[in-house]
């Protein structure tokens, strides 16, 4: 196994099952602090991730609220920056996804 790779894996894999509000706090700052997100796109990060929950109907669930984050960040860099996160760069940081899935992700957001 590639030791890159598990040292960006192991903080998801130990804590899939972590929904506290310390953990919440802890991995959306390691994102936005890995990936050189700001403040505003965080913001509108989660005002997409209301829109989506309310059109949609599904909740932020323990298992799902990570990747569904994730797209939301993309989506919200994409529309916010001049030069966006490619998606493959955002894999990199949060590699319990692939480059594919988060493409379907960010179609179906």
């Amino acid at each position: 196994r590639n030791k890159a790779a598990s040292q960006f894996l192991e903080p998801f894999t130990r804590t899939l099952h972590d929904c506290s509000a310390c953990h919440v706090t802890e991995f959306i700052l390691m994102m936005l602090h890995r990936g050189y997100f700001d403040v505003s796109e965080f913001i509108i990060s989660v005002l997409y991730l209301v829109r989506f929950r309310d059109r949609t109907g599904i909740s932020l669930h323990v298992r799902a609220w990570r990747p569904l984050f994730i797209t939301a960040l993309l989506i919200a860099d994409k529309m916010w920056e001049d030069k966006s996160v490619k998606n493959s760069s955002l894999t990199q940081l949060f590699p319990v996804l692939t480059t594919a899935e988060l493409f379907e992700l960010e179609a179906r957001f």
